[in-house]
């Protein structure tokens, strides 16, 4: 079975403290130790499509949800999408930064008999991104920003630094609550996009959203 997808019950309590790191970083390691052995008993289908021929969907017992490691995030999806060689549909591309959070799509991905709850994962373009300071601005008149939390952290393969990730909140503006919206942005390292022979190529970033509310209230 593919790291990607966890066993619902197997969560831990851990994973939905508020602190953010933790609730990023839980058993990544783990998912990287096994994620070789349970590849093997994954089963896949290919659509009848023509046009979608190139595309394939996961097909997995009840229970089981996507949850991809920061590497398998940047090495099987990010990057393969840069290089236009994605053959799995799971991560829809959408105008990310242009939406506020209510406006996210997070549905459809829970739809997927694989999506999480209060959890999802959406390519949009870097070039989309406008930035002020720590903040990540949506369209003008937007009712908020998102607000970085901390500086860059790098992803590794081993040795080799293959991205970075950086968390954000969502803030209101004027800021009545904590704010219930969190997100990951990955992205690879510039040399990869430097080393690319094809300079038409669209820079891409992954980020995962959650609704904090509705995610730790899931799995308690």
């Amino acid at each position: 079975m593919d790291s990607r997808f966890l066993l619902q019950g197997e969560r831990t309590g851990d994973e939905f403290e508020e602190n953010l790191r933790l609730t990023e970083d839980v058993d990544e390691s783990n998912l990287e130790n096994t994620r070789k052995e349970e590849e093997e008993n994954l089963g896949v289908t290919e659509e009848d499509d023509e046009a979608t021929t190139s595309k394939r969907e996961f097909k997995v017992p009840l229970g089981y949800r996507f949850h991809p490691t920061a590497v398998e995030l940047v090495e099987e999806y990010l990057m393969k999408k840069i290089l236009r060689q994605l053959t799995w549909d799971t991560i829809k591309e959408i105008n990310f930064y242009q939406l506020d959070p209510q406006q996210i799509p997070i549905s459809e991905f829970e739809a997927l008999k694989y999506g999480g709850e209060g959890r999802a994962y959406y390519f949009t373009s870097e070039e989309q991104k406008y930035v002020e300071g720590s903040r990540l601005m949506p369209r003008p008149f937007s009712n908020g920003y998102w607000k970085r939390c901390g500086g860059e952290i790098p992803i590794h393969n081993g040795i080799e630094i293959i991205g970075f990730k950086r968390r954000f909140v969502w803030e209101e503006v004027p800021k009545v609550e904590e704010s219930k919206w969190k997100m990951t942005e990955y992205s690879v390292t510039p040399r990869f996009m430097e080393d690319l022979s094809q300079t038409n190529l669209a820079n891409y970033v992954v980020c995962k959203v959650r609704d904090m509310s509705r995610y730790k209230k899931h799995f308690s």
